[in-house]
């Protein structure tokens, strides 16, 4: 959703109809004297919520105020006429649910008491630092939900705290040991600070700003609790929830609330929870170091968690440095959607990961950029539909970028994961499948810089694309390409024109636009990962001018007519030029269809196609490969070469080998005689190599073809190629394949041939 998109929504929703009155707040007013005019202001948020009907707004000036108010019996908003709570004009409203305690005394060294003490406390702040609690939270929690630091005054240390509920005692110790008298001592009190049952809704809380309270002492480990709690339809816009004692907002067991461009962090367990919540709006807002106080991270921790049959939409926010995961879906398994979608979610963890998707049904993940997240990226835990789609999940650490996992008796089934770009993980696994019914993953690029790419089936690993391919029924379109980020910091990862995953994704009528709201397809395809790039021309970055995969039945290579580019069909010698089978690949290129085989014995055969254009007669970069394989010969008589023709024999240059000699770029330098210049790569018979040609046309300063031999398919080559020539002829507008000995036998195959614009383009 658009920021002014959304503020047309707000504009509509917070239109008010009828009579409404406005009221104040200041922390100079008088609740007994005042008449909550701006120049007779009540002292409390409290008081006001006594006065207010359907449609009022309350202004509350800058301060600090200490106090908890909630919603009454007939105070509640309507559709349309809400009840706005909101700082005046832009001045900072800070509403607590602690007091500043005074009177400390010594106990004995550097700890100090306060007697008769009532409260189990959650929190203590020395000048705003918060204190290490000894102990447990409350007795009804265990080790499952908090593991504790001590257990009594013994454990005492610098920057802790510790109540001693049978005595009414609590004790502090500053981290500098000095006289808790001498600071400001602010010591969490009030469980809440704003409650509202879920019927009395419509109430709009506007840039306020809420810090400390005392839930945690009455939570146990089904029921949980928070600083403010919404009723149905309520809003929260650009509020601040920070250091709270557990979670700083709960939607409650609601239904139409929605949180718009606010901030939650440094919140004890959570910045937002969702226990029920349906047709929530979460966007725009900041999520970030929430469970400062360390509770359990498998059991209710980190920035969003939304429970029992929740839905609603995630949109569009940072969610960061949580300690725990990120967003979390538990259980929300009614049969309706929720969306995570367009959101910034790194640095997560350690555990369980950036977006937890456990025991829940119909999730749409989309457009997300995933970044430094511990344990695993995208978790999707004993779930039913889920589609993953168009994420940019990077340098994952602990066990998966990707995880979709049956697990606990629990099913995980019609999974997507789709338009996914996985790079650099420093995790176990780039992608993790349980071969639940209708899974699928497809139109996927997964990289590692420097090291293989790992992807497991059912506990089994692959690590290459094309062993998994081959055994699985995952991802027979996807990719295991550089990615060629432009900048890859911050939530920028848009890619290169000349990246192979431009037009390279499948359509997907769930995501119309990406991260930014670009409209899908830019191209002819959908980008894969979560930024669409304008249309470049052609799949993967450049223009693809011509390319052939032999993509044709076995048999007489003459007559077949496929690929693009291509004037006309092949002609060929019949017997000697035939379609064979299977396809060549390397390790790092794989090739499709079939393949051309040209078998000669005591003489010579070939292969010839008419391009449909004449190229390298203009300035410009044109890039040609290959690839090839020496499948028999007997001595150096044997040859084979591919070969760029002109007209009047004016030929570039042709590519090939000689048996048992180099590999060799060979230009034209007359219209009778080559000139090859040999690489340092060895010819090895039944090996496939795959052979990139720069052709650099310029006719100021000289053009020049550059050969390279199994270069990094993953970017484009920069260093010094493994053969260099300058050329005499450029023009070209037909290929020659060609296999001949001057005795007994050479035989060659070739595939994939490609000529295009730019690397990317001739990549297969």
């Amino acid at each position: 959703m658009s920021k002014l998109f959304r503020s047309f929504c707000l504009s509509l929703l917070f239109s008010a109809s009828g009579f409404s009155a406005t009221y104040y707040v200041a922390t100079t007013g008088n609740n007994t004297t005042g008449t909550g005019a701006i120049d007779n202001p009540w002292a409390t948020i409290g008081k006001a919520m006594t006065m207010v009907v359907a449609g009022d707004t309350v202004y509350v000036r800058e301060g600090t105020y200490r106090e908890y108010f909630s919603v009454y019996d007939g105070r509640a908003g309507s559709e349309g006429n809400y009840v706005t709570i909101s700082a005046y004009n832009g001045e900072e409203v800070i509403v607590k649910g602690s007091d500043v305690v005074t009177g400390w005394e010594v106990h004995s060294g550097n700890i100090w008491k306060k007697t008769s003490w009532t409260t189990n406390s959650q929190q203590v702040f020395d000048d705003g630092a918060p204190l290490q609690q000894i102990g447990m939270p409350n007795a009804n929690l265990t080790t499952t939900e908090y593991v504790p630091v001590g257990s009594g005054l013994g454990d005492m240390a610098p920057g802790r705290f510790w109540y001693d509920s049978t005595n009414s005692i609590l004790y502090v110790q500053l981290s500098d040991n000095s006289n808790p008298n001498n600071s400001v001592m602010e010591v969490s009190v009030r469980r809440r600070i704003f409650f509202a049952e879920a019927a009395r809704g419509y109430i709009r809380l506007v840039d306020l700003i809420f810090e400390h309270n005392n839930c945690a002492a009455y939570i146990t480990p089904s029921v949980q609790d928070a600083a403010v709690t919404l009723s149905n339809y309520s809003v929260v816009d650009s509020c601040t929830f920070r250091n709270t004692d557990f979670c700083g907002l709960s939607l409650g067991m609601t239904t139409g609330t929605m949180v718009f461009d606010s901030v939650f962090d440094s919140n004890g367990d959570l910045g937002i929870q969702g226990p029920g919540s349906t047709n929530y709006l979460i966007s725009g807002c900041t999520i970030t170091n929430n469970n400062y106080r360390n509770f359990s991270r498998l059991w209710h921790a980190g920035g969003i968690k939304v429970t029992t049959g929740a839905y609603g939409t995630i949109e569009d926010n940072e969610v960061a440095d949580n300690n725990g995961s990120g967003i979390w879906c538990d259980y929300a398994n009614s049969n309706n959607t929720t969306y995570i979608c367009n959101n910034y979610i790194h640095d997560n963890g350690p555990t369980e990961a950036g977006i937890f998707f456990e025991a829940s049904k119909y999730g749409q993940i989309h457009n997300n950029v995933l970044v430094g997240n511990e344990r695993r990226g995208i978790y999707i835990s004993g779930s039913d539909q889920a589609k993953v789609y168009n994420n940019t999940v990077v340098g994952t650490a602990g066990l998966s970028a990707i995880e979709v996992l049956a697990r606990n008796g629990t099913s995980s089934t019609n999974t997507a994961v789709k338009n996914n770009i996985v790079f650099n993980t420093v995790a176990t696994n780039d992608l993790y499948m349980s071969n639940g019914s209708g899974n699928t993953s497809d139109y996927n690029d997964f990289y590692r810089a420097g090291s293989a790419i790992r992807l497991v089936n059912n506990g089994t690993p692959y690590t290459s694309l094309l062993s998994w391919q081959n055994n699985t029924a995952y991802d027979d379109h996807s990719l295991n390409f550089n990615p060629m980020f432009l900048s890859g910091s911050g939530d920028d990862y848009t890619v290169s024109p000349d990246s192979l995953v431009v037009d390279a994704g499948t359509i997907l009528n769930e995501v119309a636009d990406d991260y930014d709201g670009v409209e899908r397809p830019q191209g002819d395809a959908y980008d894969m990962g979560a930024f669409e790039r304008a249309a470049s021309g052609g799949g993967g970055g450049g223009t693809v001018y011509a390319s052939e995969a032999f993509d044709y039945s076995t048999g007489a290579i003459a007559g077949s007519n496929g690929g693009e580019g291509w004037a006309a069909a092949w002609t060929g010698d019949n017997p000697g030029a035939s379609v064979a089978t299977p396809t060549l690949s390397t390790d790092d290129v794989e090739g499709t269809g079939n393949r051309l085989f040209i078998q000669a014995y005591s003489n010579y055969k070939t292969a010839t196609r008419d391009l449909d254009a004449t190229y390298g007669t203009a300035d410009g970069v044109y890039w040609f490969s290959v690839l090839m394989r020496e499948d028999d010969g007997y001595n150096s008589g044997s040859y084979a070469y591919l070969q760029l023709n002109g007209e009047y024999n004016r030929d570039p240059f042709k590519i090939g080998y000689n048996h048992g000699g180099y590999w060799y770029l060979a230009p034209k330098i007359n219209t009778s005689t080559y000139d090859p210049v040999y690489t340092d790569v060895a010819v090895t018979k039944g090996q496939t190599v795959w052979l990139v040609v720069k052709i650099t046309v310029d006719s100021t300063n000289g053009s020049q073809a550059e050969l390279w031999i199994d270069p990094d398919p993953s970017s484009e080559p920069t260093g010094e190629a493994d053969a260099t020539a300058d050329l005499t002829y450029t023009s070209f507008g037909k290929v020659v394949v060609r296999s001949g000995a001057s005795y007994k036998q050479s035989d060659v195959s070739c595939d994939e041939i490609r000529l295009g614009s730019s690397f990317a383009a001739v990549r297969p």
